[in-house]
């Protein structure tokens, strides 16, 4: 886990960039520290405002309330819990940020720091102040269990409930303070085959989703699709929807395009982070032992069988042994370091996946003869967002009639083609980046995100881009489409007119989306080694494994090969 940083330069820094709007609330003048009452204010999270409550009595902060927020669910949440016990239990503001969720945690202590002033406290002494927990020293002795999951995403989650189910003790680790990783910022499962899809009247068989799939990573990946690998997860991937939908209770309303399954409006992650969520819940329930901010190091062998892992918790270094160890820890598109060794052209870009992603999995595979394959392909997305420092996807903006044009107000690819072409054909202009534009009916992102206009001419004046081909480029659009026929860039899908108002714009720029390969895998979730046989007592299933696979169709494969490989597993431990 990267190393965070203290408040203090945090909170001086952020000073400057969230917009704050505090209002005192019921008060009464004391004698004390602090004028007794409750005050709220509000910053500028990841997603919009964050509002909070904080109480005081005349001498200390007895309760900080979480009012309105609409982070990501599972990740706000755990930055507000975390950090509203420490200011509570240690009456100071000087507490670390959580991992991974830097700008929800930034805002909920900004609007804190905002209450203190309103409340006639001291910031400045409470941004020094110590936080009184204590160091914990106690020597961590060396633990036994069954199976051992490393990384609690849809793979790690999956793997555990079945594990468990199964009668397996079960330990899961996380090396950050929340689970969900890239899964919860997915968004949606793409798959076919399903009892919900058929239930929404959508007839798209497993066949039909293989097909699609083994389309998409003959042309999108360029490589050659491992036909049994993607048949396992496409017969699959329907029964692990409905086990979702109907065992864990996931809010899955609405399908799209045949494969897309969102939640019932349809918004955001919404679908994706509240599965990750209630999947958290449900292996919690059944006796999963799930240990958040502990981080495997590495894995330890013995006569050539993977029997456990060093650990680093909160609490120092132990290791667990187990009779099987799951790895499902992620990709690797946050690690510059492997970037630079398999793709060097590319280290450094920009990429919507978590900062937990770095490969760890990968390289502990590695160190004891997993065999790597594929680490040199990923997939690139065209529409990423610099949101307060975060880059986020808003893929949502090519979709429903949504084009991308640049400063000439010209199209340079097909925005639902192959993913990674539009973002080098994006790269290969002159300011590297381009211009999402929307109307009123399809608006694909957060409005806020947004330059908004009542005419296209005002929206082209309003983002620098050239009105005149602008305006060209959506009749030429309008042209294509009014006659059914494909456009100039062969783009048939999900086309509208843009004749709606308001108008709407997003500056956007190319990045990594996710990283294809990782430890070699076979259809039982099995870890490969250099002679092509299973290394024993190791398994791999999500992005750490080589999947060949992105976005949704990489979501529903973790999950089923999560399940793969904790029934796996279990058959060889036996």
């Amino acid at each position: 886990m990267k190393k965070v940083t203290k408040l203090l330069t945090l909170l001086l820094t952020i000073s400057m960039l969230f917009g704050i709007v505090g209002c005192a609330g019921n008060t009464s003048s004391t004698g004390g520290t602090y004028k007794a009452g409750t005050y709220t204010a509000t910053a500028k999270g990841n997603n919009g405002d964050v509002k909070v409550s904080v109480t005081f009595s005349g001498e200390k902060i007895t309760e900080v309330k979480l009012d309105e927020h609409r982070e990501t669910p599972g990740i706000g949440d755990t930055a507000f819990n975390t950090i509203s016990a420490k200011i509570v239990e240690g009456q100071t503001l000087n507490v670390d940020t959580v991992s991974g969720a830097t700008n929800s945690s930034n805002a909920i202590l900004e609007a804190v720091k905002n209450c203190v002033e309103q409340a006639g406290g001291d910031v400045n002494a409470l941004m020094t102040q110590a936080n009184s927990e204590p160091t914990k020293t106690e020597q961590i002795k060396s633990e036994q269990t069954d199976i051992l999951v490393i990384g609690a995403g849809a793979a790690g989650l999956t793997a555990s409930y079945f594990a468990r189910t199964a009668g397996k003790n079960v330990i899961l680790l996380e090396k950050r303070a929340f689970t969900g990783g890239n899964s919860a910022l997915a968004g949606k499962f793409d798959l076919g085959g399903s009892k919900f899809q058929e239930k929404m009247g959508v007839d798209f068989s497993a066949e039909d989703h293989y097909e699609s799939v083994a389309h998409e990573v003959g042309v999108e990946i360029g490589k050659t699709a491992d036909e049994e690998y993607i048949r396992n997860f496409t017969s699959k991937g329907g029964a692990y929807l409905d086990w979702l939908v109907d065992e864990i209770k996931i809010p899955a309303g609405k399908v799209t395009n045949g494969k897309e399954i969102y939640s019932a409006d349809g918004s955001g992650i919404k679908l994706t982070a509240e599965a990750m969520t209630m999947l958290t819940d449900a292996v919690k329930k059944i006796g999963v032992d799930l240990r958040l901010e502990n981080a495997a190091t590495k894995l330890v062998t013995k006569d050539g069988k993977v029997v456990g892992a060093e650990v680093k918790g909160p609490n120092g270094t132990y290791t667990i042994n187990a009779s099987a160890i799951i790895m499902t820890s992620g990709g690797f598109a946050a690690s510059k370091e492997l970037l630079e060794k398999y793709a060097p052209t590319w280290a450094g870009t920009p990429t919507s996946n978590t900062s937990a992603t770095t490969g760890d999995g990968i390289i502990m595979a590695q160190e004891v003869g997993a065999v790597l394959s594929n680490m040199e392909s990923f997939t690139l997305n065209p529409t990423f967002y610099d949101n307060n420092g975060t880059t986020i996807s808003v893929s949502g903006v090519r979709y429903n009639g949504g084009i991308l044009v640049d400063t000439k107000g010209k199209r340079f690819a097909n925005e639902l083609g192959d993913y990674t072409k539009a973002a080098l054909a994006e790269l290969a202009l002159p300011e590297k980046g381009a211009f999402g534009i929307m109307d009123s009916k399809g608006l694909g992102t957060k409005a806020e995100y947004c330059v908004q206009a009542d005419t296209i001419e005002e929206l082209a004046a309003k983002i620098g881009v050239d009105p005149k081909g602008l305006a060209e480029t959506i009749a030429k659009y309008h042209d294509a489409y009014d006659k059914k026929a494909e456009d100039e860039f062969g783009r048939e899908d999900m086309r509208s007119r843009l004749d709606t108002a308001p108008y709407y714009a997003i500056k956007v720029f190319p990045g990594i989306h996710n990283t294809h390969g990782g430890i070699t895998v076979n259809t039982r979730a099995q870890a490969l080694g250099t002679t092509g046989k299973p290394i024993p007592g190791l398994y791999a299933a999500g992005d750490v494994a080589d999947v060949k696979l992105y976005g949704a169709e990489a979501l529903t494969a973790a999950g089923v090969y999560g399940r793969i490989a904790a029934e796996s597993a279990i058959t060889d431990i036996k």
